[in-house]
């Protein structure tokens, strides 16, 4: 049996597709299970219409927002998969995403990633991440084949139930926090690029900053569990400064957010705020 969990909070705009995208790849005994928190839109109504429609949607209702690690904190309690499948409630699962992305488990491998893809590249915030992307996909390949590959991806991942129970409810990037805990009980992480997931860019420079300097702060807190942020970069985007018109713009913003997220890091200013202009 296998468990879907999402994380939501006002998803109300994309909530109803990433769970279409996904009832075609699962089988009747699995389970959707939805964590929402503090949701003040109509995200409840459309799960709970959802749910009356196909049982195999539950939801648990936070009355307050308690963060994306609360959530998860809470499904490993309350589901029933020997595998638990993470994704998020704004992005829509490839058709064979599922499958692809568990065919390697085995009792050696404690979780595996899938990869972003782009939902569109109509626009320069489209582009930019897309090649963000590209850089990410091959810098995950490289860790892979030195068997140093951790940092799961938020947007997709799948892991065994148990080996994780608990998270820090402050940690603001709990898909790389996840697999250097499961790296350190001794199992294997692994990369799946065929397990694709299309998630839409953010479409202003406000909502993309805020996106990027929130992970980035997140790296830095990795900091406390011995992991170093500065070389944990992926260097190899430097051929595409003079081969590509987005390595520029990604470079800049990359080193601001990388600056500015440590300031806040010394600071102890922890925040996350929701990206609204990515909602599908």
């Amino acid at each position: 049996m296998k468990t879907i969990a999402i994380p939501v909070y006002n998803e109300e705009k994309s909530i109803e597709k990433t769970i279409c995208s996904i009832t075609p790849q699962i089988n009747k005994e699995d389970e959707i299970f939805v964590v929402a928190s503090g949701c003040t839109d109509k995200t409840i109504p459309i799960l709970k219409r959802l749910s009356k429609k196909d049982r195999r949607v539950k939801i648990l209702i936070q009355k307050n927002r308690e963060g994306k690690a609360s959530a998860i904190n809470l499904i490993f309690k309350k589901s029933k998969g020997s595998i638990i499948i993470f994704t998020d409630g704004d992005v829509l699962l490839d058709k064979n995403a599922i499958k692809n992305l568990i065919k390697k488990m085995n009792k050696d491998i404690g979780a595996i990633s899938g990869r972003n893809m782009p939902y569109k590249e109509d626009n320069f915030f489209d582009k930019l991440q897309s090649f963000s992307w590209k850089i990410l996909n091959n810098k995950k390949i490289k860790e892979q084949k030195k068997e140093k590959f951790f940092a799961l991806n938020g947007y997709l991942f799948a892991l065994k139930k148990g080996i994780i129970n608990h998270l820090d409810t402050k940690n603001l990037i709990e898909d790389a926090l996840i697999g250097w805990k499961i790296r350190k009980k001794g199992y294997s992480t692994i990369y799946e690029p065929n397990a694709k997931v299309y998630i839409k860019a953010p479409q202003n420079l406000k909502d993309y900053l805020n996106q990027k300097k929130r992970i980035r702060l997140g790296w830095w807190q990795m900091t406390k569990q011995g992991v170093n942020p500065v070389k944990n970069e992926n260097k190899g985007f430097i051929k595409y400064l003079f081969t590509d018109l987005y390595a520029w713009p990604y470079l800049f913003l990359e080193l601001y957010c990388i600056i500015a997220s440590y300031i806040d890091f010394k600071r102890r200013k922890i925040y996350w705020k929701q990206i609204k202009s990515s909602k599908i």
